[in-house]
């Protein structure tokens, strides 16, 4: 089994415990959730180093690597305060919703890495999209507000950040 699917059944897992049991284990949430954000940073960090792959394709698999993660870290942090919101059932229930768009996008990801395919990259993107428009229909996508927040950028410093990083991406492709 690849890599990111073992992840996707460890949420597969943990998701059919807290329908079963209406309790979640905090402890399995984190640890599962965190070796899936930690596979995406290393993923991320091997797709930036890798040289046989275009700069306008390392932005849109970075995209969906990001998408994916963005929807982990959002149903972590919603499956651990479940209890507290009264919402135990149907938080799980709408994270198994999602659970198939991430299968999808999981086996694509593995995938990739044994042959690599400019058209791959695209449908990881296009599959990952379809993945966040699901989640962000049942509120397991940050907000635009949440984004900003996680990388922890205040009022002026985002546009400067947005202005540096399409100076930086020009100069790339100036280069390409």
């Amino acid at each position: 089994m690849k890599e990111y699917e073992t992840i996707i059944n460890k949420i597969y897992t943990i998701l059919n415990s807290f329908c079963k049991s209406g309790r979640i284990i905090e402890e399995k949430v984190k640890e599962v959730f965190q070796e899936a954000h930690s596979t995406i940073l290393k993923n991320e960090t091997k797709l930036l180093n890798n040289q046989m792959i275009l700069i306008k394709e390392k932005r849109l698999f970075f995209g969906a690597l990001n998408n994916l993660d963005n929807v982990i870290q959002k149903m972590q942090f919603t499956l651990i305060n479940a209890s507290k919101m009264h919402e135990n059932p149907i938080t799980a229930y709408q994270c198994k919703e999602l659970l198939p768009y991430m299968s999808n996008l999981a086996q694509e990801i593995d995938t990739l890495g044994e042959k690599y395919h400019e058209h791959k990259v695209y449908k990881i993107f296009d599959l990952s999209r379809v993945l966040r428009k699901r989640a962000a229909n049942v509120n397991l996508y940050p907000t635009l507000m949440e984004e900003i927040e996680q990388i922890n950028l205040q009022g002026g410093e985002i546009s400067e950040f947005v202005e540096e990083f399409n100076n930086r991406l020009q100069s790339e492709i100036d280069l390409a």
